[in-house]
């Protein structure tokens, strides 16, 4: 087992793949050639990632690894990586190892952990939030322009959605509720919620958020700006269960 523990691996990874060792010094896209460590690695597996990764299942992508000392050609292993580089092929950066003999008993505690820390991330909104509630919007316009317009290419174009408020699992609220969204898909706004008319769920709320979009750019008001921020209405009694204690 490695010096770290999966939960540490898994905070500090973007995915985990097991495959072989195919070659050291050697890489499959144009890199620094400054750079050390580097690596082949084929992919046989992925037990972890998002969509785009499948694409490199059975294929060769380049790893700057921590060191070779104790990495050897045809070593198979569990490689927990960040990206690095994507292009004509993906280029990562280790994170951390594990001999590949521990897959097949690691696949289940990578999926408890995924959602242990899933569920760690989505309590550290819970306590963030000033207001939690179930509904559905029932309309949603743009948000009225106060004051001088400010010109750039990251204004979050702000709208608003009426919400009707069935159930409120934190804070205090009754029959509707007003929610600021940025309906920008530009890079500093486009992870944040969007709503629509008839759209039903679960909004963990702050109000006059002082942590996206530079303060020129914010509107007071009730917003919920993290992807985590806007959850499925089933999902409910598990928010109510995350609730931190008062």
């Amino acid at each position: 087992m490695p010096d770290r523990s999966i939960d540490e691996l898994l905070r500090d990874s973007h995915f985990i793949v097991a495959g072989r060792v195919e070659r050291l010094g050697a890489a499959t896209m144009t890199i620094d050639p400054a750079v050390q460590n580097v690596g082949v690695f084929r992919i046989d597996e992925i037990l972890s990632g998002p969509p785009a990764l499948d694409a490199f299942s059975g294929h060769d992508i380049t790893v700057v690894f921590q060191d070779l000392d104790h990495v050897r050609q045809g070593d198979r292993r569990v490689l927990f990586a960040t990206s690095w580089l994507y292009g004509q092929s993906l280029a990562v950066i280790e994170v951390g190892m594990m001999d590949e003999r521990e897959r097949a008993s690691m696949r289940g505690e990578i999926g408890e952990t995924h959602q242990r820390l899933a569920d760690e991330r989505l309590r550290e909104r819970l306590a963030l939030a000033d207001l939690v509630i179930a509904g559905r919007v029932t309309r949603t316009a743009p948000l009225e322009s106060e004051g001088r317009p400010i010109f750039t290419e990251h204004d979050p174009d702000w709208w608003k959605a009426e919400v009707d408020v069935d159930s409120v699992a934190k804070g205090s609220a009754e029959g509707r509720v007003t929610v600021l969204f940025p309906r920008s898909v530009d890079i500093a706004w486009s992870q944040s919620p969007k709503f629509e008319p008839e759209q039903a769920g679960i909004w963990i709320l702050q109000h006059d958020q002082a942590e996206r979009g530079a303060p020129p750019l914010r509107r007071p008001g009730l917003t919920a700006l993290d992807p985590l921020d806007f959850r499925p209405r089933e999902e409910l009694e598990h928010v109510r269960r995350l609730m931190p204690d008062d």
